[in-house]
């Protein structure tokens, strides 16, 4: 079984394709960003029993949350930030929804 915390391509190119559109072009590509946090969301389901969350993981959300925030667009850059919370504590995007209370 393939450790999720290793080098992910298809993180690298999802990132390449809005985050990297971004601080090239100055050109904000919502469904790329969007691609992209469902793809997090999900690796945040593979790595949350982890103890350590790779660099390269945390990198993708910080610079993602900071370009959609630079590009105005804070609404979806807090969701990235909203991941990394969880992620840190643990969770997966999916223990968490939205207007349901949590039950422990």
């Amino acid at each position: 079984m393939r450790n999720s915390n290793h080098f992910d391509t298809e993180l690298e190119d999802l990132t390449d394709r809005s985050i990297g559109k971004w601080l090239k072009q100055q050109s904000l590509d919502t469904d790329s960003f969007g691609a992209l946090l469902a793809f997090l969301e999900a690796k945040s389901e593979s790595i949350n029993n982890n103890s350590a969350i790779s660099k390269q993981v945390i990198k993708a959300i910080l610079d993602a949350s900071n370009s959609l925030e630079a590009a105005g667009n804070n609404e979806l850059a807090s969701k990235f930030i909203y991941l990394l919370e969880l992620m840190v504590i643990g969770e997966a995007a999916s223990d968490r929804k939205k207007g349901v209370p949590r039950i422990i």
